[in-house]
């Protein structure tokens, strides 16, 4: 195969990037789960302080209440992580106000390699190298280690068919099991 793209990535694309990685990540769903467990616990502890604390009807209004809020805050728990990485994403962007991540890219694949052209740097890797690749709704990720990835947008202009037959090239290319290598 034989294809390049050229194209330029924003920062949405670098913070989609980040959002996709954590809806993927086992260490993220670990920690998400935990701290859901951990909400569970503190929402009966406060229950139960509370329940002794208050006599007659404010006794079921607090607990009603407290159930009511302690279910919504837990179910949650995802998006409130989701809304505090793109914040601390946005935050870094400003604070560094660095053009390395966004700006013209290009991605070609040759011999079974990919080149990805970059301002600073030319990366190349050996398809069978590629460790996993992520999709999202307006990109795919094509990740070289744990995670590092080279971003590559799904809505180049005519280029979608091109842009999926590479995916499937890299895909069936890669080492690893499916399991690792995809969505």
């Amino acid at each position: 195969m034989d294809i390049s793209f050229s194209y330029e990535v924003s920062w949405d694309d670098y913070i989609d990037s980040q959002l996709t990685y954590d809806r993927n990540s086992n260490s993220v769903k670990a920690n998400i789960k935990k701290t859901r467990i951990g909400l569970i616990s503190f929402y009966i502890f406060l229950i139960l302080i509370l329940y002794h604390a208050v006599n007659g009807i404010g006794r079921i209004a607090v607990v009603l209440g407290l159930l009511l809020i302690g279910a919504v805050h837990i179910s949650l728990v995802r998006k409130l992580l989701e809304i505090r990485v793109k914040r601390v994403s946005k935050k870094l962007i400003r604070e560094t106000k660095s053009d390395k991540i966004i700006g013209k890219k290009k991605l070609k694949i040759k011999d079974e390699e990919l080149l990805y052209v970059e301002k600073e740097k030319n990366t190349k890797v050996k398809v069978k190298d590629v460790k996993r690749i992520l999709e999202s709704g307006k990109n795919y990720y094509i990740y070289l280690d744990e995670v590092s990835a080279i971003i590559l947008p799904k809505n180049l202009e005519g280029e979608t068919d091109a842009q999926k037959e590479m995916i499937e090239y890299i895909k069936e290319r890669m080492g690893g099991s499916p399991d690792e290598r995809a969505v």
